[in-house]
């Protein structure tokens, strides 16, 4: 979005960007996200719609976490099922089968993930 685009004309891009890029890029909200470091996010559409770099759109947020649930229950489900052989878990070490369990334990007990 940074590019030359139709977008590069919005009124004081490269000042707002550049005192975005000062101070932290992570919203307020999204610091006590459970998915805020795999969340994807794109600084330049941030700007356009919510008119600040770090403030993501609320219907991201909520398709993010939509993905993020969707994705652990189907490791879930692999790890539970393991006999059938899944290709993603063939090569896992007991440490990274233990993070993997970890990690859809925490976003399954997320309330408002």
């Amino acid at each position: 979005m940074f590019l030359e685009s139709p977008y590069s004309t919005v009124v004081g891009l490269k000042e707002r960007v550049d005192d975005g890029l000062k101070g932290a890029l992570l919203d307020e909200e999204c610091k006590e996200c459970t998915i805020a470091p795999m969340c994807p996010t794109c600084y330049g559409m941030n700007l356009i719609e919510t008119g600040a770099l770090q403030k993501r759109d609320v219907m991201h947020c909520k398709f993010s976490k939509v993905r993020a649930r969707a994705a652990a229950y189907l490791v879930a489900e692999m790890i539970a099922n393991r006999e059938r052989d899944y290709v993603y878990l063939r090569n896992k070490s007991r440490a990274e089968m233990y993070d993997l369990v970890r990690s859809v334990r925490t976003l399954n007990n997320e309330k408002e993930l």
